[in-house]
């Protein structure tokens, strides 16, 4: 499943899942579905109120236009099908929609959904990292995949015993800046989520080298993930 980072308001690095193709084309048919049902019943009711066919189904479809704005705006981004799916809006700062912004995301359906069939909404998400029609773009939203996910900002980037005795080995690290130790914690858990990965492992080697002229020290552990994990270890301690 792809996963993609982004950086809150307050410097929290989140990995996150967007929902997939397939997650998001099927909560909208249990909408649709639930839709023709919600009119079927209200247009039943309203024709044998008025006895106007016609203005029934008038009278029964304008609640459906707003079907999927309202469920979003107040019950957390989701429409009960993308609540069976176990999927969401969100946006893409890791915050909650305002309703302006879920507002100018219902309002381009009308292109991305209806007037294309889906078409539009089909070539915009697949080509898109995070899986954004023109209505998500328009309105700095996704649709997340609920679920764990992965947060850490500098107090929580690694687990340490706090020790008055203990001795930091390149006491350099408190050169480095705050986001460049939380982007060598990214860096690491990438890593080891793809073991095998040449390109990660290329990355570790060049940022660990790249340290050790930055801070002019020389390594001392046997391989550059000791020695990341060590200068995040340092900086951790020295700079709380």
């Amino acid at each position: 499943m792809q996963t993609i980072e982004i950086t809150t308001a307050q410097n929290v690095v989140i990995q996150l899942n967007p929902a997939s193709m397939a997650e998001r084309i099927f909560a909208f048919v249990i909408d649709l579905i639930l839709m023709m049902i919600v009119f079927g019943i209200l247009n039943s009711l309203f024709a044998f109120l008025t006895h106007d066919g016609e203005l029934a189904q008038m009278v029964a479809m304008f609640p459906l236009m707003f079907y999927s704005l309202l469920f979003e705006r107040f019950n957390d981004g989701q429409s009960p099908g993308k609540m069976a799916l176990g999927i969401k809006v969100i946006s893409v700062d890791g915050s909650q929609p305002e309703g302006i912004d879920l507002f100018k995301r219902w309002s381009i359906r009308l292109i991305d959904l209806w007037f294309s069939l889906g078409f539009i909404a089909l070539i915009t998400s697949g080509s898109s990292e995070k899986g954004q029609r023109i209505g998500d773009k328009v309105a700095n939203t996704f649709v997340l995949k609920k679920g764990k996910t992965n947060r850490y900002r500098l107090d929580d980037i690694i687990s340490l015993a706090r020790s008055e005795n203990y001795q930091a080995k390149y006491p350099e690290v408190v050169a480095l800046h705050e986001n460049q130790v939380i982007t060598i914690k990214r860096l690491i858990n990438r890593s080891e989520q793809n073991k095998g990965n040449e390109n990660y492992r290329g990355l570790i080697v060049n940022t660990s080298e790249t340290l050790q002229k930055k801070l002019d020290i020389i390594r001392k552990e046997k391989s550059h993930d000791a020695f990341l994990k060590q200068i995040i270890r340092d900086y951790v301690i020295l700079t709380r």
